[in-house]
């Protein structure tokens, strides 16, 4: 029998915890695009990044055990994981939510060949912004 070098639960908790570490460094720096106009390519490259981080999220919270298996990881009884995951998550799809939303899907076009963005300025922006600040809150 082969030495088993993959744990589904390791890897997965691993992947959760850098996507998760990814995400707030991604936010931070959105929260301070957003005191300024962005392209509507910008807002393309978020929502791009929060569906991709979402689906990877959710593969993981699916695994059969990993709740079990990420608690026991931090030896804190009083830390409920599965609470502060799905509102972390939560968070996220607040935030892609928004978009879809807020933010036309003709922000990119093309015109004589060349993408052109939509401008989108901070007072248009602001609730956005306050959603990636509670998006932010929620990874530690």
């Amino acid at each position: 029998m082969a030495f088993r070098t993959d744990n589904p639960l390791q890897t997965g908790f691993a992947l959760a915890i850098s996507t998760a570490k990814q995400q707030r460094i991604n936010l931070s720096e959105w929260q301070i695009k957003l005191t300024q106009n962005i392209s509507g390519k910008d807002t393309v490259n978020l929502a791009q990044s929060l569906t991709n981080d979402i689906a990877v999220l959710n593969t993981v919270g699916a695994i059969p055990g990993m709740a079990a298996y990420a608690q026991s990881q931090y030896n804190d009884p009083a830390y409920d994981i599965a609470a502060g995951f799905v509102a972390m998550v939560s968070a996220l799809q607040a935030c892609l939510t928004w978009l879809a939303a807020n933010i036309p899907s003709n922000a990119v076009s093309v015109s004589n060949g060349l993408e052109v963005g939509a401008s989108y300025p901070p007072a248009q922006t602001t609730a956005l912004l306050t959603l990636v600040t509670a998006a932010i809150a929620t990874i530690a």
